[in-house]
């Protein structure tokens, strides 16, 4: 599992609003549009200036993290007895 931080979070924008992802290009983030951020602006979207909310997963967590069910109905299961051997 990695357990590095996301350095890009999905955000939507409720209000339109300039900013800028590297500090030297500035972009207009429009109302209603969901954007890929660097987390730095991302945070200062959504907790600071409150003007966006991180967007929804395509996926949900539960069912991406869900683990999947074995094919074969023999794995998992436990020998009790020895195999009996063919005698002559």
């Amino acid at each position: 599992m990695n357990d590095k931080a996301p350095d890009k979070l999905e955000v939507k924008m409720k209000e339109t609003k300039k900013g800028s992802p590297d500090g030297v290009r500035v972009n207009t983030y429009e109302k209603g549009k969901t954007y890929t951020l660097p987390i730095s602006l991302a945070r200062v979207f959504v907790k600071e200036l409150k003007i966006a909310e991180v967007a929804k997963p395509k996926t949900k967590v539960a069912e991406a993290t869900k683990p999947k069910s074995p094919k074969s109905k023999d794995v998992g299961r436990v020998e009790t007895e020895a195999p009996k051997q063919k005698t002559q």
